[in-house]
């Protein structure tokens, strides 16, 4: 990690806001973790990502991480540095605890851009590697849908 904080610029607070991983579980969403990242004078510092022609990449979840974005002066991003994100394309599942099935890219940008320098966003997300491997056909816990049930009389 750089000696170099300047992605803590964040005005008025004495200590500086590092981003991390909250916690390795929700007892809401499979295999999913949750992060805390300070909005810097620089921003969030990675790239939103959406499905092709507006589909979603699992239910109803339209937005993943993308890469990080590097400074302008080629110095990684701390978040880069404290490897806050477990894969590039895992599935952003909310945004602050209120969940994102059905929130389109541009509208989670909308609310993340309106957050003010110093605050943090927490989103959980969605290891997408480990909820591949375990088969599942849903993300929420202790919910189930039926697809594709022929309805008899």
């Amino acid at each position: 990690m750089s000696d170099d904080l300047d992605d803590l610029s964040l005005g008025s607070s004495s200590l500086p806001l590092i981003p991390r991983v909250v916690s390795d579980y929700c007892d809401t969403y499979r295999h999913s973790y949750i992060v805390q990242l300070p909005k810097t004078t620089d921003g969030f510092m990675f790239h939103l990502q959406g499905g092709a022609s507006n589909e979603p990449f699992l239910e109803e979840y339209f937005v993943s991480v993308g890469k990080y974005i590097t400074h302008p002066d080629g110095k990684k991003c701390l978040a880069e540095e404290f490897n806050i994100f477990r894969n590039q394309d895992d599935i952003i599942l909310a945004l602050d605890g209120e969940d994102l099935s059905g929130v389109s890219v541009t509208e989670l940008l909308q609310r993340m851009v309106c957050k003010e320098v110093g605050s943090t966003a927490v989103l959980t997300i969605l290891d997408r590697e480990r909820f591949n491997s375990g088969l599942y056909r849903n993300v929420r816990i202790g919910t189930f849908r039926l697809v594709n049930v022929p309805i008899t009389n």
